[in-house]
């Protein structure tokens, strides 16, 4: 046995301009003005260690800290660590067994991701198994399932009782048709049993508890990906089925408003398509176009849910660099939007990207809007591989909001305030 490191460590400076003025800086991260994100993330896994003729275990253990920087409350106080992943595989050489807390990765992050952007990331815990009867360069079927939230009724959160599971299948089966083809196939499903709540403060009634009644949605859907000469596609679609629970307001007219006593299922039926198409000329240069839909919730019919729930993905890989568009608790859903990539590589190690993005809203905010244009992005970047691991990039977005969508303040403010700017510089080493 021996012990093979990993890691994932970076600094990134961010200035973010004229969020406030379109809405945007009241999502927890995204505050006017600068701030200063870092993660130090270290692992330590094992090389497999055999139990049987046929079977062996590896462990993983991976420890981080990340946040902002000037957050804590002094000097002499220092960041707290905690477990981004740490589970045990065990295995043969069709079959492996994952159990304990471990990062999800499927196709392009799309519907499962990693988040790895975030300075924090994201993990799943819980059980995963790979049957790959081909090994690792043939076709795989993953069978997982995961516990998102326990949920247990308590003094903190007496309105939240009630489990959240996230199961599902997923496989890829390109490699079985013709080397080169990713071509995958997932069902999941979200599943959120009934709970009677416990009313733990009867005399409080933004506290009074609520009835949920159960629900599961299921995703169904299909990836394709392939480069043929100087032609590349990505396609990705999917449908989504079943039981959703429907969101309340918590706040109304500056006020809060309590849970309602009872939380009814509502039927669930939504869709999305991703789609791009590249073309690269020259070896240094690729152009690309990318259509993207997610259907939208009709304000209309409270009796169902029409948006299309984006799950775990990578967003930030999708809908803007900015993320402005990608918040205000619509994420991926009632979108449509059409992109313009261009990628240059002058030298082995210096990558200019241009993203040009225009965004659509497919259903009005409310039952008073429509539809319609909702604003449109430019994102410039460079990245400079440092050395093997090390890189260092850059990266401007400006935002111009849709005033159907994007309200601004009460004072009249000239076109160039309407604008919203995002800045980073980032210097990230990844030990693999």
């Amino acid at each position: 046995m021996s012990i093979i490191p990993t890691g994932s460590f970076f600094g990134r400076y961010e200035v973010r301009a004229n969020y406030d003025e379109i809405g945007v800086s009241r999502a927890p991260r995204f505050v006017e003005g600068d701030a200063f994100f870092y993660r130090a993330r270290f692992g330590l896994a094992t090389t497999p260690i055999s139990i049987s003729d046929s079977a062996t275990v590896s462990l993983q253990f991976t420890p981080q800290t990340a946040g902002v920087m000037g957050t804590l409350p002094n000097t002499i106080t220092d960041a707290s660590i905690g477990l981004h992943e740490g589970y045990l595989r065990a295995g043969s050489s069709v079959v492996r067994f994952d159990v304990g807390r471990f990062e999800m990765n499927y196709g392009d992050s799309l519907v499962i991701g990693s988040l790895d952007w975030n300075e924090t990331g994201r993990s799943f815990d819980g059980m995963r198994a790979r049957v790959a009867p081909s090994g690792p360069t043939g076709y795989y079927v993953d069978i997982f399932g995961t516990q998102v939230d326990e949920g247990r009724p308590d003094v903190l959160t007496p309105f939240a009782g009630g489990d959240h599971y996230f199961v599902g299948v997923y496989s890829g089966v390109g490699p079985a048709i013709t080397p080169g083809l990713d071509l995958d196939f997932y069902l999941l499903a979200q599943i959120i049993p009934g709970v009677d709540a416990i009313d733990l403060a009867p005399m409080d009634p933004m506290n009074a508890p609520t009835d949920r009644e159960g629900a599961t949605e299921g995703t169904l859907g299909v990836r394709a990906k392939q480069k043929i000469d100087m032609v590349d596609y990505r396609a990705e679609a999917g449908v989504q089925l079943g039981k959703r629970i429907p969101t309340f307001p918590t706040m109304m007219m500056g006020m809060a408003v309590p849970p309602p006593p009872e939380l009814d299922a509502v039927d669930a039926f939504a869709y999305q398509l991703d789609a791009e198409i590249g073309v690269t000329p020259v070896e240094m240069l690729r152009l690309g176009l990318e259509g993207i839909i997610a259907s939208g919730d009709d304000p209309t019919s409270a009796d169902k849910s029409e948006g299309w729930n984006e799950l775990y993905p990578t967003a930030h890989k999708f809908l803007g660099l900015a993320d402005i568009f990608h918040q205000g608790g619509q994420k991926r859903t009632n979108v449509g939007s059409g992109v313009l990539h261009v990628t240059l590589k002058p030298s082995a190690v210096v990558t200019l990207q241009v993203d040009a993005h225009l965004f659509t809203r497919l259903e009005g905010m409310t039952a008073m809007g429509d539809g319609g244009f909702a604003g449109a992005e430019v994102d410039t970047g460079i990245a400079y591989a440092l050395g093997k691991g090390l890189n260092l990039k850059g990266l401007y977005a400006v935002f111009v909001p849709g005033e159907d969508f994007y309200p601004q303040g009460p004072m009249a403010m000239t076109a160039d305030e309407k604008l919203a700017h995002y800045l980073e510089i980032e210097l990230r080493y990844d030990l693999k």
